[in-house]
């Protein structure tokens, strides 16, 4: 992203005159936008990133508080003369303005510079509905959005209060008829899952990453971005859309920069690659911006999480938390921990306006904040010099004393419970990130990655060793587990089994939610093909594939690594084999006394697929989205005269020193192998005063 000295000298919009103040930043960034109009279309090309200075891709995020604060975010074809915003709580009397900062990044394989617009509007009353306008300020007739009338949103309520938000992640871009262009992953569901969101009218809605699968069309990752924000439009213009990052919004480029690494992965596999993907200590990528992240970062701003600029070495835009009522929202960037490799990857040479990326060139962000520390006697593994999971922790630790927060919820992409026989589970989100949801009690996990719905039984601690080897692809490319039996998994521990249980007490244990079926034409509704069904205390339970070392994309042009090993899938507790699209509407009910019950409603939405007709193709009927699943989840509020979540989980099993032991010991007491896996926090797990710079 490029960076400018501001400029400043008077402009007249709408009869007045004001200071132009226009900043390329290398900071943060926004991306999501439509139309909130009832169509896309109108004056607006997709497949192209057209001409013109009128707002589009208009979307929302939370500012630092949401009961106060809102960010408004839009694109241009090119630079808005003067562009500014007009709000106010009356429609017809927009009294406020608002300038807005201007970010820019040249696309690393295009060459394309895209121009995105972020206005912080700031002193808002909570549970307001606030009316807006945006101007690009142009004369003698200004482009604005709407193109007539206003739009609106309406800020968070303060305390304890009830409300409604939504999510899904793998969108993708609708394609024909609804868009010029079939970009890779385009599917029909993209365009009607927007719609889905304003039907149910939310608060917000969680977007739980790979938003638009740029990364697949390389030459045109502008463009894809582009029709995405054109689609979600007609929805993130009304209420904000949080996203977080998922393994494709990482994406190739020119930008060289190095990462620390390993040799050779956690099987003994060395790992070489055309594009040097992974080779000795350390290892050059070529990405759009550092870390692949430019258009992302540019394109959304999100609460700042303290870690400083990108531009300074920092990690602001690429995770950050929120906190809505009496909960918290934590939103995080798993590719930084996860085995499965992460972004795009070319098997040909990619020339470019300024370079060629090499052949055989991937970007794998594992440990891009930093690198973890030494994994602990029980195969977990601490923060280290990890710069995110410091602050999760830190962040954590901070919620648990709060006795104003009841409800936790994380929000990331890749899975640690998951048997779809597409990605599966990861292990390293286990080891890292899955010990710290324990300690501190996080609710829901809300993921996406696999493009299906599956909701995990609350978890707690891990059952060790309960893996088996899946066949290898042959020597040397890190798939060496054939066979094996015993392999480390951490399977997460379900604190109950009872399929016909639909309300769950989280401050028991953590559940996790694959919600991966926002629109992508791949759908990953099957399940347990890694391993064989296995019977399990009576149940009859089927597999789940698990990835349990560092595979980055060397092992076949353009193919991420698969699971290595199975597991029985004794957290899985519902999955949808009929419909891999849906959406999920979350009701919160804080409760009314002090120390009581406070609940969490889930309403599970599924769809057929989209089908459309004729050539060209017509618009398809919108599919009906149906309820699969009702669940309510309780947890005691964090206000009585004892609160839950600061002695840690109400019922836990005694740390061992040696874990074979430990093992051992639960097995012969129990008839299991349930291992606690939360560290003391005094011993084991990494302190930060302050987020680290």
């Amino acid at each position: 992203m490029t960076e400018l000295t501001p400029s400043s000298h008077p402009h007249s919009v709408g009869g007045r005159v004001i200071s132009r103040r226009v900043f390329l930043k290398g900071t943060g960034g926004i991306a999501l936008a439509g139309a909130l109009a009832p169509f896309l279309f109108e004056s607006q090309a997709y497949g192209a990133l057209g001409t013109g200075t009128s707002p589009e891709q208009v979307h929302l995020q939370w500012g630092a508080d949401p009961t106060s604060s809102v960010v408004i975010s839009w694109a241009s074809p090119t630079a808005g003369p003067n562009p500014i915003v007009n709000y106010g709580t009356s429609a017809l009397l927009l009294t406020s303005t608002s300038v807005p900062i201007m970010k820019t990044y040249t696309d690393g394989i295009s060459g394309e510079q895209v121009f995105t617009y972020h206005a912080s509007l700031s002193g808002l009353n909570p549970d307001t509905t606030y009316s807006y306008n945006i101007s690009d300020g142009a004369t003698p007739v200004a482009g604005t959005f709407p193109a007539s009338g206003v739009s609106s949103f309406t800020t968070a309520p303060s305390g304890r209060s009830a409300f409604v938000f939504t999510s899904f992640g793998d969108l993708g871009t609708p394609g024909p008829p609804f868009g010029a262009t079939k970009w890779g992953e385009s599917q029909y569901n993209a365009y009607y899952a927007v719609s889905q969101v304003e039907a149910l009218a939310p608060l917000f809605h969680l977007m739980n990453g790979d938003l638009c699968y740029a990364d697949k069309n390389q030459t045109s990752q502008a463009e894809v971005w582009r029709d995405f924000g054109l689609n979600v439009q007609r929805s993130a213009a009304n209420r904000p859309w949080m996203p977080c990052i998922g393994n494709h919004e990482i994406e190739l480029g020119v930008t060289q920069y190095t990462l620390m690494g390993s040799a050779s992965n956690e099987n003994g596999i060395t790992l070489t690659g055309n594009g040097a993907v992974y080779s000795g200590g350390s290892y050059p990528q070529f990405a759009n911006g550092k870390y692949g992240q430019a258009s992302y970062l540019t394109r959304f701003t999100v609460p700042d999480n303290g870690t400083g600029a990108p531009s300074g070495g920092g990690f602001s835009g690429s995770f950050y938390s929120f906190r809505i009522g009496s909960v918290l929202f934590i939103s995080l960037d798993a590719n930084d921990v996860a085995y499965q490799d992460s972004g795009a990857f070319t098997a040909t040479a990619q020339a470019t306006p300024s370079g060629t990326i090499p052949a055989g060139t991937g970007v794998y962000n594992r440990q891009y904040t930093g690198l973890l520390g030494t994994p602990n006697e029980d195969n977990t593994i601490p923060p280290g010099n990890n710069v995110q999971t410091q602050w999760l922790a830190n962040t954590l630790e901070n919620a648990a004393a709060d006795t104003t927060i009841d409800w936790i919820i994380v929000q990331m992409h890749q899975t640690a419970l998951s048997s779809s026989t597409d990605n599966g589970s990861d292990l390293g989100i286990r080891a890292a990130w899955l010990p710290l949801f324990d300690q501190y009690q996080v609710d829901l996990v809300l993921c996406g990655h696999d493009h299906d719905y599956e909701r995990s039984f609350p978890v707690r601690g891990f059952n060790h060793n309960q893996g088996t080897g899946i066949t290898g692809t042959g020597t040397g490319t890190g798939f060496e587990r054939s066979g094996q039996t015993g392999v480390e998994t951490l399977q997460p521990n379900p604190v109950i089994t009872d399929p016909t249980v639909t309300q769950f007490d989280t401050s028991k244990g953590t559940v996790h939610l694959i919600l991966g079926g926002g629109g992508t034409n791949k759908p990953d509704n099957t399940y347990g093909g890694y391993g064989s069904t296995t019977t399990v205390d009576g149940r009859s339970v089927h597999a789940a594939g698990v990835n349990t070392y560092t595979n980055p994309k060397i092992v076949a042009a353009a193919n991420k690594g698969l699971p290595d090993t199975w597991e029985p899938a004794i957290w899985s507790a519902k999955t949808d084999t009929a419909d891999a699209y849906g959406i999920a509407s979350f009701s919160v009910d804080p409760g009314t006394t002090a120390g009581g019950t406070t609940t969490l409603t889930l309403q599970y939405y599924h769809a057929p697929p989209a089908i459309a007709s004729g050539t060209p193709p017509a618009a398809p009927p919108p599919p009906t989205y149906s309820v699969l699943e009702t669940i309510t989840f309780t947890r005691p509020r964090s206000d009585g005269a004892s609160p839950v979540r600061a002695g840690g989980p109400p019922v836990e099993t005694p740390e061992f020193a040696n874990p074979v032991l430990a093992v051992a010991a639960a097995s012969a007491a129990a008839g299991g192998a349930l291992y606690l896996a939360s560290r003391v926090r005094s011993a084991r797990l990494v302190r930060v005063g302050t987020p680290p710079r």
